[in-house]
């Protein structure tokens, strides 16, 4: 069984495959993990990607033998250059085409649930494996520039709880 955090993020790639095209002639990137190098090349934004943020765990709430995980996932959304093209305009509009595309698959998807996955992938890297609780997408962030890379990017939250059950020794 692949591990709880692996499978979640698997999962949200698998998501992020199914916003195929966010606006005609402009394709969403998404990539499990983060570019070799951390180098983004132009020509793969927009991007997205997701990350973990932090984790709480619980076991108060329902017993000695089982735990309630509750994992925050920042969904990265790299969107395109700020000096590039026409400068900070093109990269506001891009990002305007990809904003409510993205919402709009996760307000849908309260479990992660996947339609059109790729099962290769979901199959062979444990996608599959958990069943999602409850997954909130709780806030995205402004756009924002990543000043090392004169990148646009907006940051969605994603709050995924997840019952384990405790194995004792």
């Amino acid at each position: 069984m692949a591990s709880q955090l692996k499978s979640i993020l698997d999962r949200i790639h698998c998501v992020n495959l199914e916003i195929k095209t966010v606006e005609s002639g402009f394709d969403l990137h998404p990539t499990r993990y983060w570019p070799r190098g951390n180098k983004l090349n132009i020509a793969d934004l927009p991007l997205i990607t997701p990350a973990k943020r932090g984790g709480a765990f619980n076991n108060e709430q329902y017993g000695s033998d089982q735990r309630l995980d509750t994992w925050t996932i920042e969904n990265i959304l790299f969107v395109d250059n700020w000096m590039a093209g026409s400068g900070p305009e093109d990269a506001q509009a891009n990002a305007e085409k990809c904003v409510d595309h993205i919402v709009d698959q996760y307000w849908n998807r309260p479990r992660l649930e996947l339609i059109n996955a790729n099962a290769e992938f979901t199959q062979s890297s444990g996608a599959y494996d958990d069943i999602m609780e409850d997954v909130r997408l709780t806030q995205s962030s402004g756009f924002e520039v990543e000043s090392n890379a004169n990148l646009l990017v907006v940051r969605f939250t994603l709050v995924c709880e997840v019952l384990d059950d405790i194995e004792r020794l």
